[in-house]
């Protein structure tokens, strides 16, 4: 029933408008070491929709204005943990950002709660993050809505949901439905790291679907870890993620949102292609 219901929220964003057959694409590309490409050329890229290949038209580093929305769980399954490992992991995170970048944060312990809004003062945000007391059930579905639109109020160029959260979230059919399209409404990309230890879930929903569907169905990503205390990788891996991006524009057929099949010819690296849209 969840995978259905899911497969339905992904599968509607909204159609473009007729377009001249150019579309571009985020794509990241670093390499196993987390080290940016910082000079990739278009002859090194294959797309391909649908499995026809398209031309690559023009390759340039992404720098447009950035802001990132972190969504730390707090609630009570973490307990001791949110102040143990997520606390670090998130100021981590924070500093690895490309310079562009602005960072809110968001708790989704007992009710969404933005404790830092969009800024670089890294001091300020730990000392929010460490006035946290964790509690409470695990509104993390809620939070995604209210952070969704608070990013769009930003109008950046780039918007980017970071999410680390357990297993116990709250949910319900309506609130699943409505979450997924909040996100695919505000055009956010969900980043999502889910924690598989610490909280059985609250609701027969099977959240790893759930978040699975959301990062990879926006055009971000989803990874799994079994103790908070390897949520610092992951974020760090997110962080490298957005630091090593670029705007790929190529031809098109499409006027709906696709997922391109890219490539890169270029050994030991990483690739990471998002949701295209109509090139401006």
């Amino acid at each position: 029933m969840l995978a259905t219901l899911l497969a339905l929220a992904v599968a509607a964003p909204a159609a473009g408008a007729a377009h001249d057959g150019i579309r571009s694409v985020t794509v990241a590309v670093y390499t196993k070491q987390a080290s940016p490409v910082e000079d990739l050329a278009p002859d090194e890229l294959s797309i391909k929709e649908d499995g026809q290949k398209q031309d690559v038209l023009a390759v340039e580093r992404d720098h447009r204005p950035l802001d990132v929305a972190l969504i730390i769980d707090s609630s009570a399954a973490l307990g001791p943990l949110y102040r143990r490992d997520l606390v670090d992991a998130a100021l981590g995170f924070w500093k690895a950002l490309p310079e562009e970048a602005r960072l809110a944060i968001w708790t989704s312990g007992g009710a969404p709660s933005k404790i830092v809004d969009f800024g670089t003062d890294h001091e300020a945000g730990e000392q929010a993050l460490k006035m946290v007391a964790a509690g409470g059930k695990n509104y993390t579905l809620d939070t995604i809505i209210d952070a969704s639109r608070d990013l769009r109020s930003e109008r950046a160029a780039r918007r980017v949901l970071a999410i680390v959260t357990n297993t116990d979230v709250e949910a319900s059919r309506t609130l699943i439905q409505r979450t997924f399209k909040v996100v695919g409404r505000t055009r956010v990309t969900p980043m999502v790291v889910l924690i598989k230890a610490g909280g059985k879930p609250a609701q027969t929903w099977d959240s790893e679907t759930l978040f699975e569907k959301m990062g990879e169905g926006y055009g971000g990503t989803y990874e799994e870890i079994l103790t908070p205390m390897a949520a610092a990788k992951r974020l760090r891996g997110v962080a490298t993620d957005l630091g090593s991006q670029y705007q790929v524009r190529y031809t098109s057929g499409a006027d709906k949102p696709t997922f391109p099949e890219v490539k890169v010819k270029r050994k030991d690296v990483r690739v990471r292609a998002g949701l295209s849209q109509i090139a401006n």
